[in-house]
């Protein structure tokens, strides 16, 4: 029996929940950040579109302005229920942990290399090949 098992009984619910956050600190100490991020976002983003369900057409314009916006905009958002506040700073975490994510993909190998290529590359825009691409699919 762990030690956290024979104490759950003779604990009051915030000791227990501390006891349960402190074990789980314990655990990320262990892991890199990419995979606490990723973990962060398969917890949050449930509650993030429950949230969201609940939200008005005019809270969810505020909430989607509000996210963009973040970090560059230095006004505290008002919001007009919990439930939208709840979904920002759901959503500012979800943000947070996709960074995370995606700077680790790009950080590995030559992967920062190839999206340096892709930013500097030339976009082909020319109608040229689309029509013989289109006639090569029979479309």
């Amino acid at each position: 029996m762990s030690n956290s098992e024979t104490t759950t009984d003779t604990l009051d619910p915030k000791q227990l929940e501390q006891t349960l956050i402190d074990e789980a600190n314990k655990k990320a100490e262990d892991r890199p950040p990419e995979e606490i991020a990723s973990m962060m976002f398969a917890m949050y983003l449930p509650r993030f579109f429950t949230q969201v369900d609940t939200l008005s057409n005019k809270d969810l314009r505020r909430l989607v302005k509000a996210l963009v916006e973040t970090p560059l905009n230095d006004e505290p958002y008002k919001f007009h229920s919990p439930a939208a506040k709840e979904a920002f700073n759901i959503g500012v975490s979800l943000l947070d942990s996709k960074y995370v994510m995606i700077m680790h993909t790009y950080s590995e190998g030559n992967n920062l290399e190839k999206l340096h290529e892709a930013a500097t590359s030339e976009v082909d825009t020319s109608l040229d090949n689309t029509q013989e691409e289109v006639n090569e699919n029979g479309v």
